[in-house]
């Protein structure tokens, strides 16, 4: 049996593998490439580790073990729908290499999974070490490319620069490694417009030669013609006339280990905490509060401090739009196309939140002729309410402008990462004591 999943140490190439993969997910192509993601394992001593997990790529390396090939049918990609299925796959990749701008993808950094019969029923992507980096693709790449899948198509145009730097950090990427993969999405958006790039609907690739998507000029880096030409010579070289076909022989499965995921750090995290704790500054079931209490004619409330409330307000109908039954998932937070666009408003709708409230407390240290916040009374216990409301919200909005923002120095990130550590291992202590004492009987 295959030894369990490893959890790789932080570095560059690891970097490189979770963003790729963060990536295909947002492209709807989770299994197009193994699977790699930040984790943090925390062992029974409670020693945290925390690294890359990266699963076992699906199929066979069929480039290490070119022996195998001769269990790999003479048609090897097989007839109509498996061979579309597989064709698709390829068109697939290479959107996902040229906006992940991965150069070293070729024959021997794919997975084959093989059937019985000898064919190739699909393939996933690994050693995706190269990709990224801050280049831009010569004016060719894009004829190079020669076809996108329908679907693919659709999704691409789907994302805007906005989702895909949202998912690339707190990736360990750059900067200007971002900002570049942005470039070429907008590059292959363009591309797809102006017919560049042809479409083809998802059912067509069965029905396809293989050479007809090829591109002009026999360019190196397409893999429809890479794929295509080293599968079936290596099936030539290894085919035997002499002998019986043989099916391929089970290659075992992976043995998986636990391991706890973690936020992204500065991302998801801190901007799911902020918007949980507006959410309750609107209404809290549990202590029965709601800002309506605050707002009577009774009491009165200036336009500012309305403002104010309504920002919240907004930014709770979002927070209920992220939930299912009150609960939020962040992984597929960070990674569902549509919540990422509800995310988008959630960030914007923080930046009125905080110029409402901004704007209500200027006003109120003016009417009141404060020093400043510190020194900020009301008149009454009414106004006073107002004017701890606002100060609260205004810390939640510190706090998410904080939390969410990107750690300015590798020191300042190092901080982070232990004080969540410390919290998450807090956490688990706590639920392990918890569960040995039991239930409180009555």
């Amino acid at each position: 049996p295959l030894s369990p999943l490893p959890i790789v140490p932080n570095c560059a190439i690891a970097a490189r593998n979770t963003a790729m993969s963060s990536v295909a997910t947002l492209l709807g192509t989770p299994d197009l490439i193994a699977r790699s993601e930040n984790m943090k394992f925390i062992g029974e001593d409670g020693k945290v580790t925390e690294g890359t997990f990266m699963d076992h790529a699906k199929g066979v390396d069929l480039y290490k073990k070119p022996h195998l090939f001769k269990h790999v049918n003479t048609s090897p990609f097989g007839l109509d729908d498996n061979k579309g299925r597989v064709l698709k796959q390829i068109a697939d990749l290479q959107v996902l290499d040229y906006i992940c701008m991965n150069k070293d993808r070729h024959p021997g950094n794919i997975f084959y999974e093989v059937d019985k019969d000898g064919v190739i029923t699909g393939i996933q992507g690994i050693d995706n070490d190269s990709s990224f980096g801050t280049g831009r693709y010569s004016e060719d790449a894009l004829d190079d490319l020669r076809v996108v899948s329908k679907s693919m198509a659709e999704k691409v145009k789907s994302i805007t620069p906005a989702m895909l730097k949202f998912a690339l950090r707190g990736r360990g990427l750059s900067e200007k490694e971002i900002e570049a993969a942005k470039d070429r999405l907008l590059d292959l958006q363009e591309g797809i417009e102006a017919q560049r790039v042809k479409v083809v609907d998802d059912d067509s690739f069965g029905r396809l030669h293989i050479k007809s998507l090829y591109p002009m000029g026999m360019a190196g880096s397409n893999m429809f013609s890479l794929t295509n030409e080293y599968v079936n010579r290596k099936v030539q070289q290894y085919a035997d006339p002499g002998k019986p076909f043989e099916p391929m022989p089970d290659q075992g499965e992976p043995q998986l280990r636990e391991v706890s995921t973690t936020d992204r750090k500065g991302t998801v995290g801190g901007l799911l905490d902020s918007l949980g704790q507006v959410s309750r500054k609107v209404t809290n079931e549990e202590t029965g509060f709601n800002v309506d209490t605050l707002t009577t004619r009774m009491r009165g409330s200036s336009p500012q401090f309305k403002a104010m409330v309504s920002a919240a307000k907004d930014a709770k109908r979002l927070f209920g739009e992220l939930s299912a039954d009150g609960q939020i998932d962040p992984a597929k937070i960070a990674t569902d196309p549509e919540a990422m666009k509800t995310l988008q408003k959630v960030i914007g709708k923080f930046e009125d939140l905080d110029k409402a409230t901004d704007e209500y407390l200027e006003f109120k240290i003016k009417d009141r002729n404060a020093s400043g916040l510190s020194d900020l009374t009301g008149r009454n216990k009414y106004e006073q309410k107002h004017i701890d409301y606002a100060k609260d919200l205004k810390k939640i909005s510190d706090m998410f402008k904080q939390s969410f923002a990107r750690p300015a120095t590798r020191e300042e990130q190092e901080d982070k990462e232990a004080n969540i550590q410390r919290q998450e291992l807090a956490k688990k202590r706590s639920e392990a004591r918890k569960e040995k004492e039991g239930p409180v009987l009555g």
